[in-house]
């Protein structure tokens, strides 16, 4: 029966992960609160994990990592590890060793997060699509940590177990021989291939910020095949010339929609971009120009700014 009960709570792990928008550690924690009650595990059992000496090890891993991104350290690395290269090859070159040798000697989930910021700034400077960036960044970082003890939470939690169970203890360089040639052989296949499987395009903030002085209103018309497609299966989050930046539905407007977003009858869409946009949305069967089309947005350039707001669930 107690087999019984944890398949079925690590089941409904699973669905609520991917089904809901519930935090991880909440539902983790839910899972160990239920085997708890249910008696399969008795309270020291549950609990047993916060006392692995992995986890902790993770947990001062966290404390290190702020540290150095509090005082700036990760700022300076970033400059002078990552340079100003001219091509993509050269960009990822600068990226992925940089990446996968302090991940090697740090949490890679920290790693990618610190860096994630500074890889982001230095796309724009160097003129590299940052979705060409952050994908080898994690993939490095998660190779990286392969090559050490301390270099990802796995290895960590293994270690631990392997101690408890066998009496066995690895030093920080046991898994190197492994390590090293897969982090090799993925840097490789990162360095060679990332520039064909990853895709070419700017974030929605990016688009926002390169966004220029030209705005377009197209209505949905009556009998539109668009009328029922979500904004992503209208094709209009993959437009090159603008970005659509909100609704008019009725009396209500829609702001920073999102890809899901269904369209309606008589929807008035907002674009903004440059003065192709308006040729390039007019061959999309199904919007009528509104106003007659494009009109100077009024708003001075040096009025205009970026607003980022944070919405904790």
């Amino acid at each position: 029966m107690d087999m019984i009960i944890t398949l079925a709570i690590i089941g409904a792990v699973f669905i609520a992960l991917i089904a809901t928008r519930i935090a991880a550690d909440v539902i983790l924690m839910a899972a160990m609160s239920c085997l708890i009650i249910l008696g399969v595990l008795d309270i020291g059992e549950g609990l047993a994990g916060f006392a692995n000496p992995g986890v902790m090890t993770i947990a001062i891993l966290y404390i290190v990592a702020a540290g150095l991104q509090e005082t700036g350290a990760i700022q300076w690395l970033s400059r002078y590890l990552l340079g100003a290269p001219k091509s993509l090859k050269a960009a990822l070159t600068r990226l992925i060793i940089p990446s996968a040798f302090l991940s090697a000697f740090m949490n890679n989930t920290a790693v990618v997060a610190m860096f994630i910021p500074s890889v982001q700034d230095w796309s724009k400077r160097i003129n590299i699509p940052s979705s060409k960036l952050l994908i080898p960044l994690s993939y490095a970082a998660i190779l990286g940590g392969t090559c050490t003890l301390i270099g990802t939470s796995t290895n960590l939690v293994v270690d631990g177990l392997l101690q408890k169970e066998l009496g066995i203890s690895l030093n920080i360089f046991s898994l190197i021989w492994i390590g090293l040639p897969i982090t090799i052989v993925g840097g490789a296949l990162l360095f060679l291939f990332s520039k064909y499987l990853l895709p070419d395009r700017e974030s929605a903030i990016e688009q926002a910020d390169n966004a220029r002085q030209y705005g377009v209103d197209m209505r949905i018309e009556k009998g539109s095949s668009l009328i029922g497609q979500s904004i992503e299966q209208a094709g209009l989050r993959a437009l090159q010339y603008g970005y659509l930046f909100e609704i008019q539905r009725g009396n209500t407007l829609l702001s920073a929609v999102g890809s899901e977003t269904i369209l309606y009858e008589n929807d008035i869409l907002v674009f903004i971009g440059s003065p192709e946009c308006a040729r390039e949305i007019q061959n999309i069967q199904g919007l009528k120009p509104v106003g007659g089309g494009a009109e100077v947005l009024k708003i001075e350039h040096n009025r205009r700014c970026l607003v980022e707001a944070v919405i904790v669930l």
